[in-house]
């Protein structure tokens, strides 16, 4: 049976697990196992389902959409927050005063009271106040504040390990990608400091390594429709040190450096500096070089024994970067 309240009144119906839904005013005599109570008070609200809302007083403009949304902390008691949105089965089941949520997808839910939390997936758990977490079983900690995340329970098999910006994975056929350009926030108004953009590898517990920041590309191989394969360009340790996966060793006594490499490593000359000039370059091309000899700096472009130096080009020079 469906029933329908639009106005200050009552409403109520024999048959057992019927769906009401409520748009406009208050209701004061929904049907015990529908949707909402006895004791629903709330304006403004849309309830659908069975036992959605459950059996508490509610609050202004929520809406439950699905069997059990928004039906309390389980006790179907104590759901007395405002402006939610729950949308599947037990959605936001676990509210109670938490207020300006949105939670879609069986289980999603946060935490009992906090506010504005967005939780996208099956499962999904946005805890603690202004978190989303998007993603099948994405869960974040109730004692986080103002963070997203993307992905899933990785030992359930639900984490994403790939992520693409602009187009997707693939462009339309025929066209051109769009580049894309990630940012921090820009300042407003006169003088206003803009936002750091920082990358971070996974921290790590205890006496384990933290993980490193990783660059990859692809570079060009022969004419055709196949994928290029992606490769390490540059790692960032936890350690700080830059390491690279594309070398160009050098010979010993070398003195000029020579193609697109972008690290180059001077092996041991057994104490004797090696002089070394840069290659040839366009302006902003960078490079790295490595001194693996443990007592004598390089020459020409200097590189201190056993330290590497980054340089650019600027157009007639190789400069280094301090």
């Amino acid at each position: 049976e469906f029933l329908s309240q639009t106005g200050t009144g009552s409403v109520s119906a024999t048959p057992a697990w019927s769906t009401f839904i409520t748009n406009y005013g208050r209701s004061s005599d929904f049907f015990a196992g529908g949707a909402g109570s006895s004791s629903w008070t709330g304006s403004y609200a849309v309830l659908i389902g069975n036992i959605a809302g459950g059996t508490s007083p509610g609050d202004d403009q929520n809406t439950f959409v699905g069997y059990g949304a928004g039906n309390g902390a389980v006790s179907r008691s104590t759901e007395t927050g405002g402006y939610n949105v729950c949308v599947g089965t037990f959605a936001g089941l676990s509210l109670t005063s938490g207020r300006l949520n949105v939670y879609v997808g069986r289980s999603s839910t946060g935490a009992a009271t906090d506010t504005g939390c967005v939780a996208i997936g099956e499962s999904s758990s946005a805890g603690g106040n202004y978190t989303i977490a998007i993603g099948s079983n994405c869960a974040i900690p109730s004692t986080s504040t103002n963070v997203l995340g993307v992905g899933g329970n990785d030992v359930a098999g639900h984490g994403i390990t790939d992520g693409y910006f602009g187009d997707g994975p693939l462009q339309v056929s025929g066209s051109t990608p769009d580049n894309f350009t990630l940012h921090a926030t820009g300042g407003q108004g006169t003088n206003i400091t803009g936002a750091t953009l920082g990358l971070a590898g996974g921290v790590a517990t205890g006496n384990a390594a933290s993980g490193p920041i990783v660059f990859k590309s692809a570079k060009a191989t022969s004419s055709g429709t196949t994928a290029q394969t992606l490769a390490t360009i540059h790692t960032f340790d936890t350690g700080g040190e830059i390491l690279s996966e594309q070398a160009a060793t050098v010979a010993t006594n070398a003195t000029t450096l020579s193609g697109q490499a972008e690290f180059y490593e001077i092996p041991s000359n057994a104490g004797t500096a090696v002089a070394v000039t840069g290659p040839a370059g366009t302006t902003g091309r960078i490079i790295l070089i490595e001194n693996k000899d443990a007592t004598a700096n390089t020459t020409g472009l200097v590189v201190p024994a056993t330290q590497a130096r980054w340089f650019v080009y600027d157009g007639s020079s190789w400069i280094p970067i301090e």
